[in-house]
């Protein structure tokens, strides 16, 4: 196989793989499962804009959390600091019976 069919192959496979990927967000969209909202950041008195922007996500259906941050400081694998995008679980929402109900507390 000469490096043209070859190529032409990966894009195939990765074409079919990225209507797969679109399939199944769209999907996931359609219903309204996962949100997504914008954190924004208190700015000092000089109104700065962050760097570091994040984002919660939440499942509507199932309650699990998310933060996604990016420009975050990550260890690299050579030990050497760098910086990417991180996502980090929160948990999960528990409902309650009624409004004001206390669904977890914790003692100091």
């Amino acid at each position: 196989m000469n490096k043209s069919n070859s190529w032409r192959k990966f894009g195939w496979v990765m074409g079919v793989m990225f209507m797969l990927l679109m399939t199944f967000v769209g999907h996931a969209a359609d219903d309204g499962r996962y949100q997504a909202f914008v954190l924004q950041e208190a700015g000092g008195s000089g109104g700065t804009v962050t760097l570091m922007p994040s984002v919660f996500i939440i499942d509507s259906r199932d309650g699990h959390m998310w933060t996604w941050e990016k420009n975050m400081p990550l260890p690299g694998l050579d030990g050497k600091r760098g910086f990417g995008t991180l996502i980090t679980y929160q948990g999960q929402v528990k409902p309650g019976a009624k409004i004001g109900e206390i669904i977890n507390h914790t003692d100091k």
